[in-house]
Formats: C-alpha cells, sequence, structure tokens
C-alpha cells in the first residue's frame, strides 16, 4: 500500500524512524510503499511519540469508494468523520 505522512513539530528521533520506512520529499513529508502492519505500526508510533506535534496519514485502502485512508493526530480544526462508510474532513465545533 502506498502511504503519505505529513507531520509537525514531532521529535527528531521520531523524524529519524519515520525517515527509516518512508521518503522524506519536502519537510515533514514523507511517502513510501508499506504493508498494512508497517503501516499501523508507523502510525501507534506517531500517536505515542509526537506530543504536541500534528501528523496526518493517508493510505490507499479497498474499503471504502474512495480507495484512500485518513488519520489524523492532534488536529485541532478538523477531524475524520464517518459518513456510511465514507470518511469525510468535518470542521471541530
Amino acid at each position: 500500500m502506498q502511504a503519505v505522512l505529513h507531520a509537525t513539530a514531532i521529535p527528531d528521533h521520531l523524524r529519524g524512524y519515520v525517515s527509516r520506512l518512508l521518503q522524506e520529499v519536502h519537510t515533514g513529508l514523507y511517502i513510501g510503499i508499506v504493508t498494512p502492519k508497517v503501516a499501523d505500526g508507523l502510525w501507534d508510533a506517531v500517536t505515542t511519540y509526537a506530543k504536541e506535534g500534528t501528523a496526518t496519514l493517508i493510505t490507499t485502502t479497498n474499503a471504502n469508494e474512495f480507495g484512500f485512508d485518513v488519520r489524523l493526530h492532534n488536529s485541532s480544526t478538523h477531524r475524520m468523520t464517518d459518513f456510511d462508510g465514507l470518511q469525510l474532513p468535518t470542521e471541530r465545533s
């Protein structure tokens, strides 16, 4: 599966870990091909060690009509909401 991770204000050790799995194409923007198990492990590490940093992980999937899945961490403005199987971004109130 393809994975895209956008991360801001994450610790250097987490940035190094992410760089082992994905290629950094721009500051804080990583892309690569990983297995679903690796993507889940990566997300677990990001949510555990990002502290006040923010992160968005987008992975390909066959589970919905869009063909991708979005996970957000520490987003102060948006959250992903499930509408009958469709994940759509909604603003936090």
